[in-house]
């Protein structure tokens, strides 16, 4: 048993072991839970309010083929996906304008993009997770994204061309964690860390194991 445990049935006993109602009305103090719930939560989106998006905005938005889902029920940040809208392309971005304070996860994968959507991409405050995998991407003019995407944590740029000189480009978020190159035209022997450890670079290319059935001829 814990220490944490301990102090809690300690208070329970105490208490005159209530089996009903909740922590409050049991005359527990709600310190004493503290340790069994976590003080800091990991989502994919900021950990800020933000208004909900106009409703008529969404569903205009959606009758353009571009799908849009709340994240959760505990935020009004939203998930923009253009997975079945493959046309999209840099100018097509407009369209999102009426969302931009809302969007934490956008997927433009395997559209018509280009690297001038870096620029567009700026407008986003609240951007988290970045997916531009299989589209045109070489990366110039990403570094744009440093400064205006302040809790952007993940980019995926696999199947892109994106290009060896704006590889180290990524080391000046401050906040990314994550970016996915597998496919794309950095040699995979390359870093596989940014920023002193803070950004993982992976390359894909996972190999299993050998094992011993694997050099058996039948």
């Amino acid at each position: 048993m814990s220490i944490g445990a301990g102090w809690v049935e300690g208070a329970w006993v105490d208490a005159g072991h209530p089996f009903e109602g909740t922590i409050a009305e049991s005359g527990l103090k709600q310190e004493l839970f503290q340790p069994f719930f976590p003080t800091k939560i990991d989502n994919d989106y900021p950990n800020i309010e933000v208004a909900a998006a106009s409703k008529d905005s969404i569903e205009a938005i959606k009758d353009k083929g571009i799908h849009i889902d709340k994240i959760s029920e505990a935020t009004n940040f939203l998930k923009v996906s253009c997975l079945n809208k493959p046309s999209f392309s840099d100018s097509d971005f407009d369209l999102l304008n009426p969302l931009i304070n809302q969007i934490a996860i956008l997927d433009v994968a395997g559209t018509k993009i280009t690297d001038a959507i870096f620029d567009k991409l700026t407008k986003l405050p609240n951007l988290t997770l970045l997916n531009l995998d299989h589209t045109n991407i070489s990366g110039e003019g990403i570094e744009k994204l440093a400064s205006s995407s302040k809790y952007l944590k993940s980019i995926n740029l696999t199947g892109t061309h994106f290009k060896e000189p704006h590889l180290q480009k990524l080391a000046d978020f401050n906040t990314l964690k994550k970016v996915y190159v597998f496919q794309t035209e950095l040699d995979v022997k390359g870093p596989k860390t940014l920023n002193d450890g803070q950004i993982t670079v992976d390359y894909g290319n996972y190999e299993l194991p050998t094992i011993a059935s694997d050099s058996i001829f039948y």
